[in-house]
C-alpha cells in the first residue's frame, strides 16, 4: 500500500478539472515560472486529497483539504496571498503561557484568526460537489 495526491479545480459552475499534482507542486513553489493564464486575477477553488492506494489504484481517501488559491495577474501563484495564508495560519496556534496569567483575560486571538483564516482561504464543498470529486477518484462517474 501507498500513498497518493490529487489536486482538483472547481470552477465556477463547480465543474471539476483535475490538475496534475507534480505540476501542482511546481505551481506553489515561489520561483516557479508556472502559469494558469486562464485563472489570471482570480481565486480558485481547489480539493487536496491524500489517499490510500493499492498498487496504483486509490484505496480510500485519507485526507481531504478544501484551500482556495490566489493567482496573479500573469496567471501565476500569488506568493504574496500565500505568505499572508502562512501568517493567518500560525496566528491560529493557541499562545504559549510562560507565566500564569489572570483567570478573568482570556487570549482569544488565536480563535479569530482561526475563524478569519477559515473565512478568506478554505472553502466547504457541498454534498453534490464532494460526491463528484470522489466519484471521479474512483472511476464511478466522470463529469
Amino acid at each position: 500500500m501507498g500513498i497518493g495526491h490529487r489536486f482538483y479545480f472547481v470552477e465556477d459552475d463547480d465543474t471539476i478539472h483535475r490538475f496534475p499534482f507534480s505540476r501542482y507542486e511546481k505551481l506553489i513553489r515561489s520561483e516557479s515560472k508556472e502559469r494558469i493564464p486562464k485563472y489570471a486575477g482570480k481565486r480558485i477553488r481547489g480539493a487536496f486529497i491524500t489517499l490510500q492506494l493499492e498498487g496504483k489504484k486509490p484505496h480510500r481517501i485519507l485526507r481531504s483539504a478544501y484551500p482556495i488559491l490566489t493567482f496573479d495577474a500573469d496567471g501565476g501563484f500569488d506568493s504574496d496571498a500565500f505568505e499572508e495564508e502562512l501568517r493567518l495560519a500560525m496566528q491560529t496556534l493557541p499562545p504559549i503561557v510562560i507565566t500564569p496569567r489572570s483567570d478573568q483575560v482570556i487570549d482569544a486571538q488565536h480563535h479569530f484568526a482561526k475563524r478569519r483564516y477559515h473565512n478568506e482561504f478554505t472553502w466547504k464543498p457541498t454534498p453534490e460537489i464532494e460526491k463528484r470529486i470522489y466519484d471521479t477518484i474512483f472511476g464511478h462517474k466522470t463529469y
